[in-house]
């Protein structure tokens, strides 16, 4: 079959889908489409990728227009069988093109983002719009339950018959291990509290901060970082929060959590967070906060804490918590994390319910051409 996978950046196809890509490309013809970011060519050079020109954050009409063309001119030279989409503005397109395209897709809702979070009114347009369109793929796969049964139960009534909840997008646990988590490392450990995700208030980036602030005060400690997939408002956080080290982007974050004790992100919503995936999946136990997508990765006091939305005093707590813990305790939560991960985000169970939904369609669709 042939298989096409968008993304909003080509970014998010090498980090988070390179597994999936890989397995899917030995038994079909794939092509990747996104917009062309530094990991564009990474992949350009294994696999068949299409820039598409999109501005993840742009809320333009004509813009978008300009997009949803693009993305229609690329769909009908490739002529797909089967589109999967990841990220809100891939899911809406590309549903409203396969109306004219006749192919079949499957969109993943990898999370509801800021856009379910505020109640702008174009916000609240942008909801009405993906509610609409979502519901013509052939298949849905939620990253966590909260959002599963936001939509198939409590609000907008997407059968369950084509949807199920998906557990992230998997972790290679082979890679992602940490052979050197003893109790004698410990104590060797660069990053004792570390911030991962995008510097984006939605992330809670400003109550880490300000409960860092709160901690170093009183405690005399400088041991909080915080490091960004890009460099957008480092320069403000910089300036107003000397005390705290922010970090260069970097592909190999790997090494970073090898040297993280503990992984901080207080995010007002979440799909299911791959920066709290790889740190369970290295033994580094978390504190996120107690909302849709990390409470489906952080179990309270077993592999980490969770903290109250958009509360700097509740961070702070966390942050004595897991400080006053004893090396035992911490190791005790860190061999929790590892076995958390283990069971639930193998990516090699995520790869086979995406190769089980692909042979259902392919047997659908032959079983239609041969009823015609």
């Amino acid at each position: 079959m042939k298989i096409v996978l968008i993304s909003n950046s080509s970014w998010n196809l090498f980090n988070f889908r390179k597994e999936i890509i890989e397995s899917l490309n030995e038994n079909h013809q794939i092509a990747l489409i996104a917009p062309k970011d530094e990991y564009f060519f990474k992949l350009n050079k294994k696999y068949t990728i299409y820039n598409w020109s999109l501005n993840s954050y742009s809320k333009n009409l004509f813009g978008e227009l300009k997009a949803i063309i693009g993305l229609f001119s690329l769909l009908k030279k490739i002529k797909p069988d089967v589109v999967m989409t990841f990220t809100i503005k891939p899911n809406i397109y590309t549903n409203i093109l396969s109306y004219f395209l006749k192919f079949a897709v499957v969109s993943n809702i990898s999370g509801l983002g800021k856009n379910f979070i505020n109640d702008k009114i174009i916000n609240k347009f942008i909801q009405l719009f993906y509610i609409l369109f979502i519901q013509k793929s052939n298949f849905i796969f939620f990253q966590n339950s909260f959002d599963y049964e936001y939509f198939c139960k409590k609000k907008y009534f997407i059968s369950k018959k084509k949807s199920s909840i998906l557990p992230g997008s998997g972790i290679d646990l082979n890679y992602f291990k940490n052979l050197k988590y003893k109790n004698n490392y410990l104590d060797n450990k660069k990053y004792h509290f570390l911030f991962i995700g995008r510097f984006e208030k939605e992330k809670g980036i400003y109550e880490f901060c300000e409960a860092a602030k709160k901690f170093i005060i009183k405690n005399n400690k400088n041991i909080f970082y915080a490091i960004s997939p890009n460099d957008i408002n480092i320069e403000i956080l910089t300036n107003n929060y000397p005390q705290i080290h922010f970090l260069n982007k970097t592909d190999n974050i790997k090494g970073i959590l090898e040297n993280t004790k503990c992984v901080v992100l207080p995010s007002y919503r979440e799909g299911n967070p791959r920066s709290l995936i790889e740190s369970i999946s290295m033994s580094v136990p978390v504190i996120a906060t107690d909302v849709p997508g990390c409470n489906d990765v952080v179990i309270d006091h077993y592999n980490g804490y969770l903290c109250k939305k958009n509360s700097i005093e509740s961070l702070f707590d966390k942050f004595v918590n897991f400080y006053n813990l004893s090396k035992s305790e911490i190791l005790i939560m860190s061999n929790n994390a590892r076995n958390h991960a283990e069971k639930k985000y193998d990516v090699k169970k995520i790869i086979n319910i995406y190769e089980k939904k692909i042979l259902e369609i392919k047997n659908k669709n032959a079983n239609q051409n041969i009823s015609k």
